[in-house]
């Protein structure tokens, strides 16, 4: 038997080895049985966002043109090709499409499996917290991390709603677990670790400011060469984005192009979708302004923070216990060390118990710019945004825990630390699991079943026959109309373009109106016949209306050009 389990201490050979797949066992069975009912129960509707569409759109154009889409929804650039997202979720999307044919329905497999991942990765980050083998604790400390990634409905939610959040975040915990937790970190794992947070880059815009911050993480946690550190996490990312920069320069002529960037640094509250005439004012021409509009969307922001934590008790019991515990665990280790243990070690680095906690907070530090983006964009409503960074500042709370418990245990020579630890994490486990319940059972548990609204686009005869195969039809619907959402999947699944109307599109003068409809070649348009015209449609856009294809619309091409589509409707 081992001396440490005689004499009571802790140490590595305390645990039984089978008691390492514990907490990846239980996680991922948690992890399926509660997304699983939602995602099948989502999965027999007709709705998948519009983001997921232009995904799948731009996967779909690897077979065609590469990344010029059917689905037309920003007009700051060349209109006919993507930059809503970079090229890694399409990837994604189109190789699990290619294995399984899936369709549109692969972004959902492949955000649940990110979710997943993301889960299991944030148990390797806690055991490295802890610092040894310290299987129990660990793994009611990574089930509690799952249990408050459940309880964070806005990550939940984009797991079985096909987003790209889940994804982004198992990039950046991949980047995470790579750091050190004792010894140099090498320019070969900077490297890498600069690679994985370019992937997190190449799957979200919204991420960059993070990617870049981690440069600071790496030049604290590198050690003696940190320089030779953070130069080869910089070529990391620089290699991994660089074919979004190639793609940008030679297609929108900017360096870095993104959908969102201007309506980030606009002095006027402007969305993405906005029609926006050149010479707009940003930031570096009235930087007052820029700032007065922020600070009123950082007020609002936090007004919705405070909103989202009083809905959610678990918030407040984790915020509570997680915090206390963290710090009364770290006393109890830290107080009374011997000076040989304290401060700095021989080779200038921090105490090894602490170390990779401290690197879990700057990344959480870093975490907390993610809140920028929606805030200098006007999105501070969309809290999906918000879930990264509450998870990553959970991921550090837990971590520290760990590291408290450990350090006690050093100090005491008994498992005492360990013990408190486990039965606060067992309660706070207990506490989330009847909001995860009924979050994931709401619905019932119906079988899995796939809409082929979804998936085929014979499933659509009527916008088969009326939506022209050689046009250019334009939808002029709002934004949260449903049959928007069916020209979307029509156009995606068809193969024939369709084009958004601008967010400000009834706000937009008569001449810019129809100098848009030519630049963009318009040729049809979709309009629902119930709702009013005012403001949608002018007498000079010329519309013919389509015979048997009710709310279609022929529009009168520009002198010199051919009409698109016959007659007759397709």
């Amino acid at each position: 038997m081992s001396s440490s389990l005689v004499s009571g201490k802790p140490g590595r050979s305390s645990q039984p080895t089978a008691l390492r797949w514990v907490a990846p066992a239980v996680v991922t069975a948690l992890f399926l049985a509660f997304a699983a009912g939602s995602f099948a129960y989502y999965a027999q509707h007709a709705f998948i966002n519009a983001d997921s569409w232009a995904v799948y759109d731009m996967a779909r154009s690897f077979d065609e043109h590469f990344y010029r889409g059917m689905l037309i929804r920003q007009f700051h650039f060349n209109l006919d090709y993507g930059a809503s997202y970079a090229f890694l979720g399409p990837i994604l999307v189109y190789v699990t499409d290619a294995l399984t044919g899936l369709g549109a329905y692969s972004h959902y497999l492949i955000s649940a499996l990110a979710g997943l991942g993301a889960l299991l990765l944030g148990g390797v980050i806690l055991g490295k917290a802890a610092g040894e083998r310290r299987t129990p604790a660990v793994a009611l400390a990574t089930l509690l991390f799952a249990v408050t990634a459940f309880n964070v409905w806005e990550f939940y939610r984009d797991i079985y709603r096909a987003s790209t959040i889940p994804i982004a975040l198992f990039f950046i915990l991949a980047a995470v677990a790579q750091l050190p937790r004792r010894g140099d970190l090498s320019g070969t794992r900077a490297f890498l670790i600069g690679v994985t947070m370019g992937l997190a880059a190449m799957t979200r815009f919204d991420v960059n400011l993070l990617v870049a911050a981690f440069t600071a993480v790496i030049l604290a946690t590198a050690g003696a060469h940190r320089v030779r550190a953070a130069a080869g996490y910089v070529g990391g990312v620089l290699l991994t984005i660089s074919p979004w920069i190639l793609f940008s320069l030679l297609v929108f002529g900017r360096l870095y192009a993104s959908d969102n960037a201007i309506v980030a640094i606009a002095v006027k509250q402007l969305h993405s979708l906005d029609l926006i005439p050149p010479g707009e004012p940003t930031l570096f021409v009235d930087f007052a302004g820029w700032l007065a509009r922020v600070s009123a969307t950082g007020a609002d922001f936090l007004h919705i923070l405070e909103a989202m934590l009083a809905r959610s008790p678990f918030a407040w019991l984790f915020l509570a216990a997680v915090p206390a515990l963290a710090v009364g665990l770290a006393v109890w280790g830290g107080v009374g060390r011997k000076p040989a243990a304290a401060g700095r070690a021989a080779d200038g680095t921090r105490d090894e118990a602490w170390r990779y906690p401290l690197a879990l907070t700057l990344v959480a530090a870093a975490g907390l710019l993610l809140f920028i983006g929606p805030v200098a964009t006007g999105y501070q409503v969309n809290t999906r945004y918000y879930s990264m960074t509450f998870l990553l500042c959970a991921l550090a709370l837990i971590g520290w825990m760990l590291a408290g418990m450990a350090a006690a245990e050093r100090r005491l020579g008994r498992r005492t630390p360990r013990l408190v630890l486990e039965a606060v994490v067992t309660c706070l486990c207990l506490a989330g699991f009847p909001t995860m319940l009924r979050e994931a059972f709401e619905q019932g548990w119906p079988p899995l079943h796939f809409n082929e609204a979804n998936r085929f686009a014979e499933a659509h005869p009527t916008l088969m026959r009326c939506v022209p195969d050689d046009g250019r039809t334009f939808l002029l619907f709002r934004y949260t109309s449903q049959t928007l959402q069916d020209g979307i999947r029509f156009g995606v699944l068809a193969r024939r373009t369709v084009l958004i109307m601008p967010n400000n599109w009834p706000e937009v003068s008569t001449e810019r109106k129809l100098a848009f409809l030519r630049d963009a070649r318009v040729s049809h348009v979709w309009l629902d016949e119930a709702e009013t015209r005012d403001g949608l449609v002018v007498p000079e856009m010329g519309m013919e209306p389509m015979a048997g294809c009710p709310g279609f619309y022929r529009l009168a091409p520009p002198p010199g050009q051919t009409a698109a589509g016959s007659s007759t409707p397709n």
